[in-house]
Formats: structure tokens, C-alpha cells, sequence
């Protein structure tokens, strides 16, 4: 984890890699794009969800969210409203916890 750590720092500062290139951030990203999703499922199972890692982010994936624009008259100004797809309750269940608790 102190690996981790450094990675992350040094990215963060623009600092040289491991193989003496300078890196531009994409370790932090990385970094992230593994650490994040691990946060998630550990987030779910103290919740009471038993899934792998793997199936919460299908699970996940799945959900949707769309933008509707309304324009109520001619040259006024739209009205924009974002709102999630329907999902199955499980999901939709899922997905309530999780961002009542992670977020």
C-alpha cells in the first residue's frame, strides 16, 4: 500500500516514474480506476449486498441517466432536467444505499 501511496504522489506532483519517464498523471488515474471500485464494494458488503467486485460494477453500469430538454416558447430559454431510467428495484435499492452512505 505505501507503493500505492507514492505512485499517487509522485503523480500528482509530475514527478519521474519508475522507468525515469516523467509521468503526466496517468499513474494517479490508474491508481484510482482501482482503488474507487474497491471503496464501492466494500461500501456495499457492510451494507448487507454479497457480490464480487465485478458484479456490483455490472450492476452499475447498468443504470442510466438522461437529460430532457423542454423549450416552453419560441426563443425562450430551455429547461433542462436530469433524471435516472427506470430501473429494477434491487438496483434501484442498490444503488439508493450506495449513495446514501458513499456520497
Amino acid at each position: 500500500m505505501q507503493f500505492l501511496s507514492r505512485a499517487a504522489s509522485n503523480s500528482a506532483e509530475g514527478k519521474v516514474s519508475l522507468d525515469g519517464s516523467k509521468d503526466t498523471g496517468a499513474t494517479f488515474i490508474c491508481v484510482m480506476g482501482l482503488l474507487l471500485p474497491q471503496l464501492l464494494w466494500k461500501k456495499a458488503r457492510n451494507l448487507g449486498y454479497s457480490m464480487s467486485v465485478d458484479d456490483l460494477l455490472d450492476r452499475l453500469t447498468s443504470i442510466r441517466k438522461a437529460e430532457i430538454v423542454t423549450v416552453s416558447e419560441i426563443g425562450g430559454k430551455p429547461h433542462r432536467e436530469e433524471v435516472l431510467e427506470e430501473m429494477e428495484p434491487e438496483l434501484a435499492k442498490l444503488f439508493s444505499d450506495l449513495a446514501q452512505n458513499v456520497l
